[in-house]
């Protein structure tokens, strides 16, 4: 039985319209297993490696096309920054406790951390639930400019969609 059938992803991570899913890469080596979000893991500690680099390989090329979406993890440097001189310092890291991210440095990468964006605009909301969202703007190094909504207070994946028209 195929693994994802019914969905619209195939089973090398790719969605049937082109743009990347998180299903196809293998991670958390733990006692001599990779695991895939999927379930379906055919993957050993020898290999997982190169099917990433082959999963990320074809991402950029989908990339490179200036899809419709794409999926991408924001990243703000100031965050990371904040984190090292804390955690240095034996303190905790508040910079997620604001509601104004700062974009210098702020990008857009693939799960293995290739860029795939400069941020050049950030705004934190509450939602109706209680929990808070980023709405991001992305240059794209494919030159395509994306947006895109994403969790602010728990994981950094953000599914981005290409501008449409002109600003």
């Amino acid at each position: 039985m195929d693994p994802h059938e019914g969905r619209n992803v195939d089973c090398q991570g790719l969605h049937r319209d082109g743009g990347i899913s998180m299903s196809g890469y293998g991670f958390s080596k733990h006692a001599g297993k990779v695991f895939t979000p999927d379930g379906a893991n055919t993957l050993t500690e020898d290999t997982v490696d190169q099917h990433n680099a082959e999963l990320e390989r074809r991402e950029l090329a989908s990339w490179a096309g200036k899809p419709d979406r794409a999926l991408g993890y924001y990243k703000f440097e100031a965050e990371y920054q904040s984190r090292r001189d804390l955690v240095a310092a034996g303190g905790i890291n508040h910079y997620r406790a604001n509601f104004s991210p700062r974009i210098k440095g702020a990008t857009v990468s693939t799960w293995l951390g290739t860029e795939l964006g400069k941020i050049t605009e950030a705004r934190v909301y509450r939602h109706n639930f209680g929990a808070r969202f980023v709405s991001l703007r992305v240059l794209g190094t494919n030159g395509a400019e994306y947006w895109g909504r994403a969790s602010w207070d728990g994981g950094n994946a953000v599914i981005l969609r290409k501008v449409r028209g002109v600003r």
